[in-house]
Parts: C-alpha cells; structure tokens; sequence
C-alpha cells in the first residue's frame, strides 16, 4: 500500500494544497507552522473520519475557508487505485455536521466500486484500527515519548503474547508457592496456621491441668435437673386446666348476644303453622305470572289502534295503472334528453364554427398571397425534406454570425491580453533587475560568489558547530565527573582510617583474651588475621590518586581555530576576523564570541537563503509571462486565419440559398426565416380547410339524431300536449313528474301493507301469549292448595317467614360453634344457660388470675432447669479430659505435617525462581529479538538487548558495560531511540495482509547527529519494503537525507 497524492482543500492552515508522492521514501520540510503536523492528521482523518467538535486540536477546523477535508489517492499490493473523498457537511434538520464520504477503488483492469469504511479499513488496511495506525504507523514526536502508547490492548497482544506468553504461568506458579508458604508460617506472625496451631497447643494442656476438680458438682446438678423436669410436669397439667376454663368463658362472653338471637329466632319458628306440599318460589312466581298477563293486555289495546288507522290509510291510496305501464319508455326518452338538448345546441354551434372557419381560411390565403387559391394551397406540400432544406441554410446563416461575432470577441481580447502581458514582462524583467542590485550590495560580505559553494560551505560550517558544541559539553561534564571523583575519594580515605583504628583495637584485644583464657594457638591466629587485615586497611587508607584524563585544551582549541577560519573563509567581517587572528595567534577564543558570530551568520544565511528563494520566484515569474505572452501572438494569428475562412464560406453558403429559391419558384428576395413562415401558414391554412369538412359532416350528423329524438317522443304524448307549443324535451320532463308522482302513491301501499302484516301477526301471537299465562297460574294454585289468589298469598307469606328463620339460625350457629368440637359446643351451650352476664364476667376474671399465677410457677420453673442444664454444658466441657488429651496429640501431629509441608514448598519456590531466570534469558518474543536488533544499530552498538521480565509488562535494555537499565531510567533521546525501534520491529511483525506506510513527524530532535544518520538507514531500508513519509522542520536532515538515500524524495512547503 502507498500513498500517492494528497489533494488538501481545506484543513487547518492548508487550503488547496496538492502533494504528489512519487518515491518510497519521501522527506517533507518546511518551517514552523508551514503545515507538517497539518499533513499527518489530515492522512488520519482521511482514513478513519475526521474528529468531532468535541476534539478541536485534532479536527483542524480550515482557518482560510473552504470545504473541510480533502482526496487521499492510494494504490494497494494489487496495482489498485484508491481514492477516498471525506468532507464534513451539516446534517440536515441538527446542528451538527456529518461526513460526506466517498470511496472507490479501480482495479488493473479499469473497473471502478463503491467501497465502504469498514470494508476499506478490512481490505485496504487489513483490519488496523485508528488507534493502532495512531500509535504505531502514523506518529510524532509526543506519541514517540510516551511509552503508555506502546501499552495499549493492542499493542500488547503483539508485545506480551507472541513467544513468552506462557511464562505467565511460570509467575502464576510462583507466586501460588509464596503465598501458600506465608499463609503457613511468617516471622511474628499471629494469623498463620502455624501461630494458631501453637496457640490451641498451649490451651489445651493448660485445660488438662483443670478438668479432674469438677466431678462432684457435675453429679449434684444431674440430681437437681431431674427434680425440676418432675415439677414441670405436674405444673404443666395445672396450667393447661386453667386455660381451658378461661377459653370456655371468653367464648362465652363473646357470643352470648349472638345466642340471645339465635334462641329468640328458634322459638319463633317453633310458633309458625306448619305447611306441606307449597311450591317452591310460590310467591315470586305467582307475581311474576301477574305483572306478565297485564303487560299483555296492554300491549293487545296498543296493537288494536295501529291495526285501524293503517287500514283507514290504506283506502285513501288510489293509482293510475296505464301512465305507470309505460314508465320504462318514459324514463328512457327523459334520460335521452339532456342528451337531445345538447345535441340540439352543438348543431347550432356547428353552424356558426363552419362559418368562422370559411372567413378564416380566406383570410390566410389572402396573407400568403392574394392570388392563390385552394389548389395552388395544396401544391405548397412543405414537406420534410423542404424544411429540413431550409432549416439547413438558415442554420449555416445563424451559424455564420455567431462565429463571426465569436472570433471578433476572441480577437479583441487577446489583443487586450497582449498588451497586459507586455507590460507585465517588462514590470517583471524590472523587479529581477532591482532585486539582483538589492542583493548584491546587501550580501557583498560573502566571499563566495557562487550559489552551491555558499549552501555547501554554510552546511560545513553547521556541522563544525554541533561539533564544537558536543566538545564544549563534554569538557563541562569530565570536570563535573572529576569533582566528584575527588569528593568520593576523600570519604573513602576517611572511612579506611576510622575502620584501621577499630581494627587495631581488636588487634591487641582479642589475642590477650584468647591468652588469658587458655588458647595460645587460636591468639596466634587471631594476631595474624588482624595484622593482615591492619596491613590491608593501612595501604588502602592512603591517598590514591586517580589518573586523570588530560583536557584536550589543546584539541578544543584547534576545533575553534577551524570553525573561526571556516567562518572567515565565508564572511568577511571584522569580529570573525578578530577570532580567526586569536587562533592563529595561539590565544583561546571565547565561547561567547563564537556564539555570537555564529548567531550573526545565521542571520545573514536566513536572509540571504530568503534572497535566493526570492530571485529564483521573480525569474520563474518573468519566464512564464514571457512564455504566455508568445502563446497570446499565436492566438491572434489563428483568429485571424479564422476571420478569413469564414468569410468564403459565407459566400459559397448564399449562392446555394439563390438557386434553391430559384428551383422552387419563389421569389429570390425571401429569407429562409420567411420561407419557414409561409411552410407554417401554409399549414395552419390546410388544417383549417380539414376542419372545415369535417365540421360540414358532423351538422348533418347532429340534425338526423334531433330528427329520431322528436319521431319517438310523439309515440307517448297525446295531441293536447304537442299542440301546446312546448319543447319535446319539456313535454317529457312533464310526463316524467306525473309518472313519479303515481310512483309514489304506489310506494306508499305497498309500505302501508307491509306494516299491517307484522300488526296482525303480532295480535295473534299475544293472544296465544295470554291463554299460556292463565293456565300457569291455575296451575300454580293448584299446587299451593288454596282456592282464590288471596289465600295463596297467605300461605306463601307463612312459608318465606320460616325459610328466612332458618336461615338467620343457621348462620349464628356457624358463627358461634365454628371450629368447636360437639363436647365443647355443649359445655358452652351449658355455661350460657347457667351463668347471666354479670356471673359469666366474674368468672372469667377468676379464670384469668389463676391462669396467670400458674403460669408464673410454670415459667420459674423454666428458668431454674435452664440454668441447670447450662451449668451442666460447661462442667462436662470441664470433665473432658481424655478428649483434650487426644485434641493435643492431633494438634502436635498436624504441626509436624505442617513443618514438613513448609519445606517443600519452600524448595519448589527455589526451583520455580530458577526456572523464572533461565526462562526470562532464552525465551524472548519475536518482536523483542527484532527489536534488539534495530535498538543495537540505532545505539551503534551501545545497547545489545532489550529483555522483558517474566510476568511483568516492563522493558529493560541492556547496556553493554552497565548491563540491564529500566527504559523508564534511559535519556530521553535513549528511550526515544528504543520506542522508534519497538516500532519498527512491531510493524515487521504485524499480519495485517497490507505494508501500511509509516509516518514520522519530527522524530529527530534528541538524536545526536550518528544516531540520527544510523535512524535515517534504517528508513531508507525500511523504505524498500513499505513507504515511508518523514515531516521535519530541520535543514540538516534534509541534507542527510539527500547525501545517505539519493534516490529519496525532497518536498519544501
């Protein structure tokens, strides 16, 4: 994949910018600000959308105007063209702005698709994501600092997976070891199992001591216990009376004014006549049958009146039975004569339109020619080939004039735009002129006078700089570092001189002890190990005077003599004189001096750089104008060429016109415009002639169908009618409304004996009704045993009465014994009848205080064989001797396991730790051996690996005197160098089907100049497997780059 151009019409400070891309490795530079960290984000926003407003620095609203976005052209592994269109645009109906989105990919073979973002970021950039592409292919220089970016979900699957994944489980294993091993035993520890198993240790056998003094106290409460449970028993029946006598009564008072009624409702029923045989819902039914036989009556009276007064109406409806015969006929001639009417009315529009169309057609003829006549009309054919003849010659005329008045237009500006161009080349040859004068007496302090031999002696000079400032630096740092050594020196001698004296003390000590106690042999040895020792303090506490690396003052001299003379050897001018006398002269050449000259030369190669970049734009312009200004002289000479051809062409164009005019017989003066004209008229004059005829045929159509109309009307109107002067139509239309009104009457019977019919039937049906309900209620007499419907009523009210007693009784018996067995019901029926209310009141209360007084003694009794069986608990707890002999044997035996379980897991995490080692050193990723590789190029060697530590994301490098350095520890450009490599070796590594080009913004600025020209190798080999696009605002890369990769492409903007 490459990026071959980038069209930026609108995106931050670049507006309608076009970048080509022609080379694998393609250097862009420019200033500040001149747009180069513009270019990288836009390449983002170009591929994965451009950011919301909720991301201002990185949306890069356009500041000149214009439409926000641009085209990125691309061209995958394939030979296939990419091109991706994004623009933001407002939504409609919001405030917000979406993209409008285009991308298309055009194969080998010329066919073009419509490609989506998501199938574009599968198949163009196999699948990266927008932040993987930001954090490892498209980066400057704050990502390249940061090494969290390097820690991204992403990333690490890349970085901690590929090839030492697995030793996660090494870590797991370990760290499983040490936790099992502190959870064991800890130094002053109190929550492991080892301090808690000695702690029960040591209270069991203190409870051994205890337990043989409490068997007598455990006999005396067995004896107590059993004592007690037989009061509780005995108490237990007492309590359990009482309660049932206190229930009885409460029932009682709870119920007795229930149990009035109900006694009250049982004597009333016993009072009530006894009846057998009545029929069930006697009374309901008989009223029912009642209220039924009135409501038919009245509604048999009702019927009666309707009956009456339809037949009454009914012989008031007389109809006309001959008009209504021929209602058929009626109805078609009323239909057909609107259509008569209109009929009647077009014949007569017809005849005026024939007459109209005759005087118009005389009117035309008389137009075209006042002679002609309707033969000599129809020999004017106008046919197509005519007119497509004429329409020819009048095209070539119109033709004719608009590239005449075209050319003359033509002609007049190009002269104005020969005159505007002269004067602009010689305004432009002026300006060259006067900036070349300018520049000459402003830069004549140069001593070159060449272009390249400037630009190459100022490059020599820049690098003789950084030189002379990296040897400045480095004399600064030997001075600091010998300080320091000094400093360190002097606290060693001290401390050998403290150490010297205390072991002299132990020299002449120790011997006479070991003496003194009987031991001349261990005080001979002692002597001679500490002499020894005195001797090694003594020769160490002397001052040792480190060699000191002699300052090349001589060195950084001469670098100052050859800056001063470079600098002579370019400008003349007298302070670069002055230095370049003193180092001639032997004398030191101040650093400030040099600086300031060097800032002075600096400022008169910017200017005259700028000078350069002027006068090449000033010819460039001159050159062009003057080109422009030749291509106007050709201009004019084919305009010319052109006048000239177009006139003989107009002539040979009206010869052809004349001979036709004269072939057709017309008049040699008429225009092809006037020719057109009378084509047209001519057929205006034949389309009216065709009107004409058939308007003739149609009058005679429309008098024949009025003619039929009127013979068949006559067949149903009488003399009478006809002679009375009206039209047919009218005539009709007065038979039609008599028709409707004996249609009328005749609708009215038939709706009158359609009413009548349902009135008599319903008459019928009520009087079968009526019969039904007498012989119910005879029958239902009948069954109630009486002779009339009073003694019925009776007899009914007798029975509903008892039925509702016996209900009420039911209903309290349920409310007062529900749940109650038969026993209880009868000793509760009994104390209702014994006691009144006020006795039922003070027995209840008696019951009650009983009931409390026993189970105040029941209760007592409770907490006592409670107590009892507690204290019983703790002296059988007390007597269990041989059970805490056998818990301290178990205790003691599971210390020992314990001990035995501690050392093997102590030797597993000693295995495990060496295993951890051997593994960190032979088993490092992919990317990190890749990785080391471009780290050890980039450092010349310096750092030779970059180690991961098992089961922890943390990079170290290697150094290959000071070994293994945390990154996090590195200088800057150090952890700069090792990230950009990262990098490199994770863009290797990565599967994503597609070389996805790698974008660089300003990366260089804490490489030192080698690293720098070892980081731009490894770009101009990188480059030979994908693109690779680098941003700087530096000179001096440019410059590497031109001398290292030639074949690398070199953008200013």
């Amino acid at each position: 994949m490459r990026i071959e151009r980038m069209q930026i019409h609108g995106f931050g400070r670049m507006k309608d910018v076009d970048i080509v891309l022609s080379e694998a490795l393609t250097v862009i530079g420019g200033r500040n600000e001149a747009g180069k960290s513009t270019i990288l984000q836009f390449v983002r926003a170009m591929l994965f959308g451009i950011p919301g407003r909720a991301y201002p620095t990185e949306r890069y609203e356009p500041v000149s105007g214009g439409a926000h976005g641009g085209v990125l052209t691309m061209k995958d592994d394939e030979g296939a063209q990419w091109v991706i269109s994004r623009y933001t645009q407002r939504q409609e109906g919001t405030a917000s702005r979406g993209e409008r989105l285009s991308i298309t990919r055009r194969d080998s073979l010329g066919i073009v698709e419509q490609i989506s973002q998501e199938e574009m970021e599968r198949r163009l950039l196999g699948g990266v994501s927008r932040d993987m592409f930001r954090q490892l292919f498209a980066i400057s220089l704050s990502e390249l600092q940061e090494i969290r970016t390097l820690q991204s979900d992403e990333m690490n699957s890349y970085l901690f997976h590929a090839g030492i994944g697995g030793g996660a489980d090494i870590v797991r294993a370990e760290r499983k070891l040490l936790q099992d091993m502190d959870k064991i035993y800890k130094p002053r520890g109190r929550v492991q199992e080892s301090a808690k198993l000695l702690q029960q240790i040591e209270q069991l056998e203190g409870q051994i001591t205890q337990s043989t003094s409490y068997l007598k106290l455990y006999n005396d409460n067995t004896s107590s216990l059993i004592e007690k449970a037989e009061h509780l028993v005995s108490q237990e029946a007492v309590r359990a009376e009482y309660t049932y006598k206190l229930t009885l009564f409460r029932k009682a008072q709870e119920i007795r004014p229930i149990w009035l009624k109900w006694l009250e409702a049982e004597m009333d029923r016993q009072a009530l006549p006894p009846i057998t045989n009545f029929p069930e819902q006697g009374y309901r039914r008989w009223q029912s049958l009642q209220e039924e036989n009135e409501r038919i009556r009245s509604e048999t009276r009702r019927l009666q009146r309707i009956e009456q007064d339809l037949r009454e109406k009914l012989n008031l409806l007389i109809t006309n039975d001959p008009l209504l015969d021929m209602a058929g006929e009626i109805e078609r001639l009323s239909r057909r004569s609107e259509y008569y009417e209109t009929r009647l009315m077009e014949k007569q529009e017809m005849g005026l339109e024939v007459v109209a169309l005759e005087q118009q057609l005389e009117r035309l003829l008389r137009q075209m020619n006042p002679d002609w006549g309707i033969n000599e009309l129809k020999r004017l054919s106008g046919a197509a080939s005519e007119r497509e003849a004429v329409r020819k010659h009048a095209a070539g005329f119109a033709s004719y004039d608009r590239r005449m008045e075209a050319l003359a237009a033509q002609r007049q500006q190009v002269a104005r735009q020969c005159e505007g161009t002269d004067y602009e080349y010689r305004r432009s040859v002026k300006q060259v002129e006067e900036a070349s004068e300018i520049g000459a007496s402003k830069f004549q302090m140069l001593i070159p006078r060449n272009r390249h031999e400037v630009s190459s002696l100022w490059n020599e000079i820049q690098l003789e700089a950084e030189r002379w400032r990296e040897e400045r630096i480095n004399r600064s740092s030997d001075r600091q570092r010998d300080d320091q050594e000094k400093y360190m020196r002097t606290r060693m001698r001290d401390l050998y001189v403290k150490l010297l004296w205390g072991s002299l003390v132990v020299t002449l000590l120790l011997p006479a002890l070991l003496w003194f106690l009987g031991s001349p042999l261990g005080a001979g040895v002692a002597a001679s190990v500490f002499i020894i020792v005195d001797a090694i303090l003594w020769v160490n506490s002397k001052d040792q005077k480190a060699e000191r690396r002699k300052e090349g003052s001589q060195m950084g001299q001469e670098r100052d003599g050859i800056l001063a003379r470079k600098m002579a050897s370019m400008v003349d001018e007298e302070q670069i004189a002055a230095a370049l006398e003193s180092s001639n002269s032997g004398a030191s050449v101040s650093d400030i001096e040099i600086e300031s000259a060097l800032r002075q030369l600096r400022r008169l190669m910017e200017n005259w750089q700028t000078w350069q970049e002027k006068m090449d734009k000033l010819r460039s312009d001159s050159q062009i104008i003057y080109e422009r200004a030749e291509v106007l002289k050709l201009d004019m000479a084919n305009v010319e060429d052109s006048l000239a051809r177009e006139q003989c062409n107009f002539e040979r164009l009206d010869e052809q016109w004349q001979q036709w005019l004269q072939d057709h017989g017309l008049s040699l003066h008429l225009s092809p415009e006037r020719v057109m004209d009378l084509f047209g008229l001519a057929e205006q004059a034949m389309e009216l002639f065709g009107h004409l005829e058939k308007g003739s045929r149609k009058k005679s159509m429309l008098a024949e169908e009025c003619s039929t109309f009127e013979q068949e009307a006559r067949s149903v109107l009488s003399d009478e009618m006809l002679s009375s002067g009206l039209r047919v139509s009218a005539l009709i239309e007065i038979k039609k409304k008599e028709l409707e009104a004996q249609q009328e009457i005749r609708r009215q019977r038939d709706l009158v004996s359609s009413s009548l019919e349902p009135v008599v039937a319903q008459l019928k049906q009520l009087e079968d009704e009526s019969n039904r309900i007498l012989a119910l209620m005879k029958e239902l007499l009948f069954q109630g045993g009486a002779l009339d419907g009073e003694s019925f009523l009776r007899r009914a009210a007798s029975v509903e009465r008892k039925e509702e007693l016996t209900r009420s009784i039911r209903e309290w018996e349920i409310s007062m014994f529900s749940g109650w067995d038969v026993q209880r019901q009868r000793a509760l029926q009994n104390i209702l009848a014994e006691y009144d209310e006020v006795a039922l009141d003070e027995a209840t209360s008696e019951a009650g205080i009983a009931l409390s007084k026993a189970e105040a003694v029941w209760n007592d009794l409770q907490q006592q064989q409670g107590r009892l069986l507690q204290e019983r608990e703790r002296l059988e707890q007390l007597c269990r001797h041989d059970t805490a002999l056998q818990q301290l044997d178990e205790q003691r035996a599971a210390l020992k396991d314990m001990v035995a379980r501690y050392a093997v897991l102590s030797l597993s995490a000693e295995l495990i730790a060496r295993t951890r080692r051997i593994y960190e050193e032979e088993k490092q990723p992919q990317v990190l051996k890749l990785a080391t590789e471009y780290f050890s190029r980039l450092t010349e060697g310096a750092y030779i690996r970059i180690v991961m530590k098992l089961g922890e994301k943390k990079l170290l490098a290697e150094h290959r005197d000071l070994g293994l350095t945390d990154s996090a520890l590195l200088s800057r450009g150090t952890a700069e160098q090792l990230y950009l490599a990262m990098r490199f070796a994770l863009a290797d590594i990565m599967n994503t089907g597609s070389c996805i080009p790698l974008l660089f913004d300003d990366i260089f600025v804490n490489f030192d100049e080698e690293r720098m020209l070892s980081a731009l190798s490894l770009l101009g080999e990188s480059s030979s497997k994908r693109q690779v696009i680098l941003l700087t605002c530096h000179r001096y890369v440019l410059d590497h780059v031109g001398k290292l990769i030639p074949q690398a492409q070199i953008i200013s903007i």
